[in-house]
Parts: structure tokens; sequence; C-alpha cells
């Protein structure tokens, strides 16, 4: 049976912290913040017409 995805991910995170819990709680809050911040620049880019480079890097 195939790992799921999440739970690899979940493993790489919890790796990458040294297992410590908390430590990849926030270090996940952090990036999922920064990805909401990103998306609303590439919304509100879309919304007013604008059009960049990096706004299409998601495409």
């Amino acid at each position: 049976m195939e790992r799921d995805t999440f739970d690899a991910a979940i493993d790489e995170i919890l790796a990458f912290t040294s297992g410590d819990i908390r430590l990849a709680l926030r270090a996940i809050l952090i990036e999922s913040v920064l990805l909401e911040e990103k998306l609303r620049q590439i919304h509100a880019a879309s919304f007013n017409g604008n059009s960049t480079e990096e706004d299409n890097s998601l495409h």
C-alpha cells in the first residue's frame, strides 16, 4: 500500500524540525500565512487587470 502524500509531507516536516511538534506547527502556520498573502496579491492584481510574470508563476 502506498503512503499517503500528506503522511509523507508530515514525516518530512517532522524530520526537518527534529520531531519538535510545536516547531513543525509553527513552520506550517508561517507557510500558510505567506501563501495566503501571495494569493491575496495575485487576486488583487488580477482584479485590477494587472498581470506580471511573477503572478503567472502558478499557472
